[in-house]
Formats: structure tokens, C-alpha cells, sequence
């Protein structure tokens, strides 16, 4: 081969490798997969967050008053019942009973939707302000710690509950994505509780 072949080939040759090093050099760095993702059990956060269970304290005592009503009424349903079931009763008397059975059921019906009235506003309120609130914390841990996506699950709290008939067949008939594995760390519910708390103790005390 002559020189000038040899010189040719040799430029070729170096032009490829240049141009291969050129490439490798040049080229775009693969983007690297980041998918950064957290749940937790909405029932466990709201159950052991303070402010829910001051709200469900404090929903009790104003139920308190429509229970001990339907107490009352209900045992006396059941003792003018009793009465108009024995033998010696007069017709008079019969009649009588009737009457005020007629009235109690009146009024434990009255107490009933008294009672879901009250529940309606109280929990309603209760609960929209509570999921605002693990809303917000949920998003500050997750920008905190470069969390991407945060998702929620219902669960029971209890291994009784957990474990029962009537929670594998919500699973099975649940639209909703349902996590079935998740790695340690992924579930914050304890975090997010923690993080709620926290911040409630850090709030001033309304004036009675």
C-alpha cells in the first residue's frame, strides 16, 4: 500500500474514532427515574389526630342529652308494653296505654331527628376541617422530605376489624387503588400524626 493510502486510511480512521468520542462525549445523559412515593392509612391518622378526638368528645356530650331522652322513653315503651300484655287490664286502661305509647314513639322519633341533625352539622364540619388538615401536613412532609406523590388508604385501626369477613369484601368490591405491599418507610401515617399533634399543641387554647 502507498503512502498516501496509508495516510488516507489513517485520517479515516482517526476521523471515526473523533467522531465516536465526540458522541460519546456529546451525548445527553440518560435521564434518571425518580419516582419518590408515600402512603398512609387516613383512618389511623384522623383517629389519633387531638383535634379529631376533641371534636368526637365533644360531639358526645352535645348526643348526650338525645340519649338519655331515648333511655327514658324507650323504657317506658317497654313497661306500658309489658303492662298492656297482662290479663286484669280494663279496656279503659288498654286504650289509655295506647295513647301513650302512640305519644312516646312520637316523641322518640322527634328525639331521632333531633339527634341526626345535630350529628350532621358537628361531624360535617369536623371532618372537612380535619381532612384539610392532614391535607396540608401530608403535602409539607412530602415537599420536606422530596416526596413526589402521596396517596391515602382506608384501613381498619384494630386486628379484629382488619382481619374480618366484611374488610376483605371491600377490598375485593373497592374500585379505588388499594395498596396491597408497600416497603418500611413508605407508610407515614405515624409521621403525619405526629406532625398534626405537633402542630395543634403549638395553637393557643380558645377563650372559654
Amino acid at each position: 500500500m502507498s503512502r498516501k493510502l496509508w495516510t488516507a486510511a489513517a485520517l479515516a480512521v482517526a476521523a471515526l474514532l473523533l467522531a465516536g468520542r465526540s458522541w460519546s462525549v456529546n451525548k445527553p445523559e440518560e435521564p434518571k427515574h425518580r419516582s419518590r412515593v408515600a402512603v398512609f392509612n387516613i383512618n389511623y391518622v384522623v383517629k389519633y389526630y387531638h383535634k379529631y378526638r376533641d371534636y368526637a368528645d365533644e360531639l358526645k356530650a352535645s348526643l348526650a342529652k338525645y340519649q338519655a331522652n331515648d333511655t327514658k322513653w324507650r323504657e317506658q315503651s317497654e313497661k306500658l308494653a309489658k303492662e298492656h300484655k297482662q290479663g286484669g287490664v280494663t279496656a279503659e286502661r288498654r286504650e289509655q296505654i295506647e295513647e301513650e305509647l302512640r305519644e312516646l314513639g312520637r316523641k322518640l322519633e322527634a328525639n331521632k331527628r333531633a339527634a341526626q341533625k345535630v350529628l350532621k352539622a358537628k361531624n360535617d364540619g369536623a371532618m372537612k376541617e380535619c381532612y384539610r388538615d392532614v391535607q396540608k401536613a401530608a403535602a409539607k412532609y412530602a415537599k420536606d422530605r422530596g416526596l413526589e406523590l402521596v396517596l391515602h388508604y382506608h384501613e381498619p385501626v384494630t386486628d379484629g376489624e382488619l382481619t374480618s369477613p366484611e374488610n376483605y369484601a371491600r377490598k375485593l368490591n373497592l374500585g379505588a387503588m388499594m395498596p396491597v405491599y408497600w416497603a418500611d418507610g413508605t407508610d407515614i401515617s405515624q409521621e403525619l400524626v405526629k406532625a398534626l399533634n405537633k402542630g395543634e399543641k403549638k395553637k393557643p387554647k380558645k377563650a372559654e
